[in-house]
């Protein structure tokens, strides 16, 4: 979504902390640790994580109904507000040094005081033959991303939790038909998706 070039932080400086991650709890924790005046960066492979993907959020506080990329816009409005700074950039080791910690990504070295490690979570995969092969070609795992590939189509949602129903009443928009494929003897949905 946005991305600070690096050339405007000074990675040789220490941040205080930080966050890594995208999504609510990693931008809370740093929206947190801003106000207390703290040098806060934070690094995240996808902004917002898995909600920015969300086609309607109506289950967030104070806000009745919002879109996952329209709650991303307000969170990037309120980092903004405060100059918090988002790269986006996958961390693959973490190293504790006697003052601070080292952080390293395939082409950079961060350091901070502290951190916080706010990942989220990854959609689960069946892990069945020829789901990696078919990915982006008749597998997906977000309705509103591919939604559109399937307009007039066949298809099939696996999964019972409430997710799995939003993401079928998104493609019951613009499919041919919507099949729920679930294990489960009941779907696991929050009543009023049901």
């Amino acid at each position: 979504m946005f991305n600070i070039d690096l050339e405007t932080i000074d990675l040789e400086k220490t941040f205080d902390l930080i966050v890594l991650g995208g999504g609510p709890t990693a931008i809370g924790c740093a929206i947190y640790a801003a106000r207390f005046a703290m040098n806060v960066l934070v690094i995240g492979k996808t902004f917002g994580g898995l909600i920015a993907t969300t086609h309607v959020v109506e289950n967030y506080p104070a806000i009745t109904s919002i879109s996952g990329q329209g709650l991303m816009d307000m969170f990037k409005d309120h980092m903004d507000s405060l100059n918090i700074p988002y790269i986006s950039d996958e961390i693959q080791s973490i190293e504790k040094l006697n003052d601070h910690f080292s952080l390293h990504s395939f082409f950079q070295e961060f350091k901070a005081h502290s951190i916080c490690i706010a990942t989220g979570s990854e959609r689960k995969k069946l892990g069945i033959p020829g789901e990696e092969e078919f990915t982006g070609r008749g597998v997906s795992y977000c309705a509103t991303c591919d939604g559109p590939f399937y307009n007039d189509k066949i298809v099939c949602v696996i999964g019972g939790s409430d997710s799995a129903v939003k993401e079928a009443l998104f493609l019951a928009q613009n499919a041919k038909k919507v099949y729920i494929i679930y294990r489960g003897e009941e779907i696991r949905a929050e009543p009023i998706n049901k």
